[in-house]
């Protein structure tokens, strides 16, 4: 059964880039971070782990992208080209202080240092 295209979803992963980018900047509780869009929106996926008394689990947080645009005729990021394409330009084309004003990627010391 093949899903309707609104269903299918696709994504990149992008925490090696980002610690390349970044390293120590970025929170340590954060296991994936991942480019996810389906024709209609685009989230960057932040997983972190949370420690609990016998166990861990992962919380999951999405920051919609697609409101992110100077035009919204041409939004700059498009569910209708590749995850691995998108996900490469906010890497490539992101600073740090543009990551930190629409993201949670960063420690808060980390961010504040950014940001002056």
């Amino acid at each position: 059964m093949k899903l309707p295209e609104p269903f299918v979803t696709k994504s990149a992963e992008i925490l090696p880039a980002l610690w390349d980018c970044y390293g120590g900047y970025l929170r340590s509780e954060i296991t994936g971070v991942r480019f996810v869009h389906n024709s209609q929106k685009c989230y960057l996926e932040i997983t972190t782990s949370v420690e609990r008394p016998h166990d861990t689990d992962e919380r999951v947080e999405r920051i919609d992208l697609t409101a992110i645009t100077s035009d919204p005729a041409n939004p700059m990021f498009s569910g209708h080209v590749s995850a691995f394409i998108t996900a490469s330009e906010l890497v490539e084309h992101f600073n740090a202080y543009d990551l930190i004003m629409c993201t949670t990627l960063f420690t808060a010391h980390a961010a504040e240092f950014i940001d002056q």
